[in-house]
């Protein structure tokens, strides 16, 4: 088996399989709705893109300090959807490797 299809119905889960998951125990194939878990899970990886996206997302806000710190009723939803969009590209990578390096397996 690999990283990219389901060991249960051997379909490719795609990368938005991956995404969806909150956490990396929690992805099911988009198909039979199996769960699904990598190994071995590269945590240390991920840990460091976490500590970058803190980082970044840390340095962005004291940069653009008027923009995140305004008083508007939509403020907090705007801040969130930012983080967020923030957080794709770790995501895509994170699931580039996933895919490319670790085992797919039935949880």
């Amino acid at each position: 088996m690999d990283g990219k299809h389901c060991p249960i119905c051997n379909k490719d889960i795609g990368v938005l399989a991956i995404m969806k998951a909150a956490l990396p125990t929690r992805i099911a194939c988009p198909h039979c709705k199996s769960g699904l878990v990598y190994k071995p899970f590269p945590w240390l990886l991920v840990s460091m893109c976490l500590v970058i996206y803190l980082a970044l997302l840390l340095l962005i806000i004291l940069l653009y300090q008027p923009v995140f710190f305004i008083d508007h009723p939509l403020a907090l939803l705007i801040q969130i959807g930012f983080a967020l969009l923030l957080w794709i590209p770790f995501e895509l990578f994170l699931a580039t490797v996933l895919r490319s390096q670790s085992v797919l397996s039935a949880k």
